[in-house]
């Protein structure tokens, strides 16, 4: 898994990690908190 880089206006670009990325280091599924709209 590779982050993509984001326009951010406060500090010009920031990573934006996959959700898959967030499941398997923190266990933090972003699919249920988004109501399964990933």
């Amino acid at each position: 898994m590779h982050p993509r880089d984001v326009p951010d206006e406060r500090y010009g670009s920031v990573k934006s990690w996959p959700a898959e990325a967030w499941l398997a280091v923190y266990g933090t599924d972003l699919k249920k908190l988004a109501g399964g709209n990933l």
